[in-house]
């Protein structure tokens, strides 16, 4: 409902919610320790549902009391989170060399499914990353970044039946679409597509379920949203690795910065004029309308 922003931690045992208005903590939520990786939020904005990559543990936080409400444990090194549109399942990834997912009913966790997200080929034990459904829910996408995967996978949301494998760039990890476009972005942080500089975005077609353009970015782009209404995409650079941009800036933390880049929805194009440094790492990213 755009009137809070969410934040999770690795390594703390808290989830933070900000007023979108003011950027004023609203509520520190006390959660386990461990890798609070991935989040989902319910449909009606009320509900939120996060992933504990090192215990397995699934939170369930009522977002206008500022309370974990309820918690189960899924498995160890699971990552990727989304809800279905009527908010009643959960569709959570396994992030090993495995190729599983769970549907994970929201008030019964005990009865869950496990999806076996077979490839082809080589890649018959998907690693998957992230999970994000098309806007009208008839399919879901899947990243799979384990070695040799190297795609995203489109899966009939009706069957859990994998439609289409799309060949990406190295280590796909984050998604965003633009639901006035058709278009999915998907961040590639190992790619080496173009010459002297690691990670790119993928575009790949909503409709067709095919890879439209590749476009370079900063190095090792990792988190990424979209602004339908201004036709932009900020993608967030991790360029932790010593071989990426020099910053212009110190900062506190060991380590490069990492910076933004800003792609033009209309030409498929990063825009060259813009340059934000941040501190070392980002990590995620949102936008406030």
């Amino acid at each position: 409902d755009n009137k809070s922003w969410i934040t999770t931690f690795s390594g703390s045992s808290v989830m933070q919610v900000f007023d979108a208005a003011t950027d004023e903590l609203k509520f520190n939520i006390p959660v386990d320790t461990g890798n609070w990786s991935t989040f989902s939020i319910s449909n009606d904005s009320r509900k939120a549902y996060t992933c504990n990559y090192t215990t397995g543990k699934v939170s369930v936080v009522d977002l206008e009391a500022g309370m974990v409400i309820n918690s189960f444990t899924v498995s160890d090194s699971i990552h990727g989170i989304d809800i279905n549109s009527t908010n009643d399942t959960l569709y959570i990834g396994l992030n090993v060399s495995a190729g599983v997912m769970y549907k994970v009913p929201v008030n019964d966790p005990n009865n869950s499914q496990t999806v076996y997200l077979y490839g082809s080929g080589t890649n018959i034990f998907l690693k998957p990353h992230e999970i994000k459904f098309r806007p009208d829910y008839a399919y879901y996408f899947v990243t799979c970044e384990g070695p040799g995967d190297d795609e995203v996978c489109v899966y009939r949301a009706d069957l859990d039946l994998l439609e289409k494998e799309i060949e990406v760039g190295n280590n796909p990890s984050q998604m965003a679409m633009s639901a006035k476009q058709g278009l999915l972005f998907v961040t590639c942080m190992g790619d080496q597509y173009f010459p002297g500089i690691t990670g790119s975005v993928s575009v790949i077609d909503m409709n067709s379920f095919r890879e439209i353009k590749r476009i370079q970015v900063g190095w090792q782009p990792y988190a990424l949203v979209v602004d339908d209404e201004a036709g932009l995409v900020y993608v967030a650079n991790r360029n932790f690795q010593g071989t990426g941009t020099m910053p212009y800036y110190p900062s506190a933390c060991n380590g490069r910065n990492g910076n933004l880049s800003v792609i033009d929805i209309a030409t498929l194009q990063a825009k060259p004029d813009i340059y934000t440094e941040f501190s070392v790492d980002p990590f995620g990213i949102a936008i406030r309308y």
